[in-house]
C-alpha cells in the first residue's frame, strides 16, 4: 500500500469518526431534552411517596377482579349495606347515585340484576356462576371482633376465612372499632393486627361519628382524636389512619375502606343522637379518601329517630322517605364528583404538608397536581381561613383552580389561602405542573 493510500484511509477514517461523534452529541443533547420534557409532561415532584398497597394494580393477583375491570384506574369502589335490589330498575336507579357494588344481598338476590347492569355484588349468591365477573369478590363476616376474647376472635376469623373457597376472587371482612382500639391489655394489639392481616382482599371499620350514641370510647383509637373534634369530617378519616396502622404492622398493605352512615348509625331505637347533614356526609366520605381509603361503604339503614327505614336508598327513590332526600342527593353529588377523579384518586399520593390545621392529600395525574384539601381535627383546627405553602415543583403557579366551584385563587410567592366555612368544607385544587 502506497503512502497516497494509506493518507487517504486515514482521512475516510477521520471523517467517519466526526460523524459519528456529532451524531452521538445530538443524540445526547436529544435525550436529554427528551427527558425533560417528559419530566415536565407527566409530572413528578421531588418529595416521597405514601406508601400504599399498589392502587388499582393491587386486583390483579384476583382473577375475578381483574377480568372484572376492578384494576382501571377509572374505577372506586362504592359500596352500599343491604341495600336488597329485585329488579334491573332498581339497580340502575342506586348507579344513578353513583353506587357500583352491593354488601348485605340476600343469597336468593338473582345474579344477572348486577351482570346485567355492570354491577358488582360482593354477597354469596345461590345462582352465582363460577368465574361470574359480577361477583368479584366475597364478604365473609361483619365485626368478628369484640364478640369474646381476641385470641378466640382470631381463631374463629382464621377458620372461616380458611374453609371460604379460593376461586379466584378477593375476600372483606369488616370489623367494629374494636380492632383499631388499644383499650384492652397489650397483647390483643398482635391478634388485632392479625384479624386484618388474616386474608387476601380489602379490609374496613364501621364508626359513625356524627350518629353515634356517644363519644367516650374515642380515648382508645390507636390514632388520637381530639375530645372537641369527635363528631367531625376528620374523625372518619382517623379511622382509616388507625385501620391503616394496624394493617401496615403485618407488613404487606391492602386496600382499607371505609363506612359512612347516609342517614344514621345508632345502634338501636333507644340511642338516637343525631342525623348526618348533607354537608357532613360528603366531608366524612371525602376525608376518608384524604386518608387513603380506597373504598366507601355506605350504612344504609336508620333505626333511630323519626326518619327510619331497613333500605333508606330506596325509599327515598321511591318517594316514601322525604326526610332522608336531603343526605341522598348529597351521597349521590358526592359519588359523581369520586367518579370522575377516580384516575387522579387511583395514583400514589405524594407527602407534604402544605400547611398548619390541614388535612390534604396530594396528587398527580396529566401534567397537573391536585390538592385534596379539609381542615384537620387538631384541638386548635377551627373552621376559617387556611394558607397553603406549594411545594418547590409548584412554586412557580400564579393560579390555582378550585374544582367543582367554578374560580379560581390567585398565588403570591408559592402561597395562596381559601376559607374553609365548616369543619366538614372540603376543596379540591387543580394546578399545572
Amino acid at each position: 500500500m502506497t503512502g497516497r493510500s494509506r493518507i487517504a484511509i486515514l482521512s475516510v477514517i477521520i471523517v467517519t469518526l466526526s460523524i459519528v461523534a456529532a451524531f452521538l452529541i445530538a443524540n445526547s443533547t436529544t435525550t436529554t431534552s427528551t427527558t425533560t420534557t417528559t419530566t415536565t409532561r407527566t409530572g413528578t415532584l421531588r418529595l416521597p411517596r405514601v406508601p400504599w398497597e399498589g392502587g388499582p394494580a393491587y386486583w390483579d393477583q384476583f382473577p375475578v377482579a381483574k377480568a372484572a375491570g376492578w384494576n382501571k384506574p377509572s374505577f372506586f369502589p362504592i359500596a352500599i349495606w343491604y341495600d336488597s335490589v329485585s329488579s334491573n330498575a332498581e339497580v340502575r336507579a342506586d348507579k344513578s347515585y353513583g353506587i357500583n357494588t352491593y354488601i348485605g344481598e340476600s343469597p336468593s338476590t338473582n345474579y344477572q340484576l348486577f351482570a346485567n347492569n355492570d354491577t358488582f355484588v360482593l354477597s354469596a349468591l345461590n345462582n352465582a356462576p363460577v368465574g361470574g365477573t359480577a361477583q368479584p369478590g366475597l364478604f365473609l363476616i361483619d365485626e368478628p371482633d369484640g364478640r369474646t376474647t381476641s385470641a378466640n376472635d382470631l381463631a374463629n376469623i382464621r377458620r372461616l376465612v380458611k374453609s371460604s373457597p379460593s376461586n379466584g376472587r378477593f375476600k372483606e371482612i369488616n370489623f367494629s372499632a374494636t380492632v383499631i382500639s388499644d383499650s384492652d391489655p397489650e397483647a390483643n394489639r398482635a391478634n388485632f393486627e392479625a384479624m386484618v392481616n388474616s386474608y387476601a382482599g380489602p379490609v374496613s371499620v364501621d364508626k359513625y361519628y356524627y350518629s353515634q350514641p356517644s363519644c367516650s370510647d374515642i380515648r382508645y383509637i390507636i390514632v388520637p382524636i381530639d375530645p372537641s373534634h369527635c363528631r367531625t369530617a376528620s374523625s372518619y378519616g382517623t379511622t382509616v389512619r388507625s385501620l391503616r396502622a394496624r394493617v401496615a404492622a403485618g407488613g404487606k398493605l391492602k386496600p382499607v375502606w371505609n363506612f359512612v352512615e347516609d342517614l344514621s348509625g345508632a345502634p338501636d331505637p333507644y340511642h338516637f343522637t343525631a342525623y348526618i347533614q348533607p354537608g357532613q356526609l360528603k366531608g366524612a366520605v371525602m376525608d376518608s379518601i384524604i386518608n387513603e381509603a380506597r373504598g366507601i361503604i355506605y350504612f344504609n339503614q336508620s333505626f333511630a329517630g323519626t326518619c327510619t327505614e331497613g333500605n333508606v336508598l330506596r325509599q327515598v327513590q321511591t318517594g316514601s322517605l322525604p326526610c332522608a332526600q336531603p343526605q341522598m342527593d348529597a351521597m349521590k353529588e358526592v359519588n359523581q364528583q369520586i367518579r370522575a377523579l377516580a384516575p387522579v384518586i387511583n395514583t400514589q399520593s405524594y407527602r407534604y404538608s402544605f400547611g398548619k390545621n390541614l388535612d390534604t392529600m396530594l396528587k398527580i395525574h396529566q401534567g397537573h397536581a391536585y390538592i385534596f384539601a379539609m381542615i384537620s381535627g387538631d384541638a386548635t383546627s377551627q373552621p376559617g381561613n387556611r394558607t397553603f405553602t406549594l411545594p418547590p415543583g409548584l412554586a412557580g403557579a400564579t393560579s390555582i383552580q378550585v374544582l367543582n366551584e367554578n374560580h379560581t385563587i390567585r398565588v403570591v410567592n408559592g402561597k395562596f389561602t381559601d376559607n374553609f366555612a365548616h369543619e366538614y368544607t372540603c376543596h379540591i385544587y387543580k394546578v399545572a405542573m
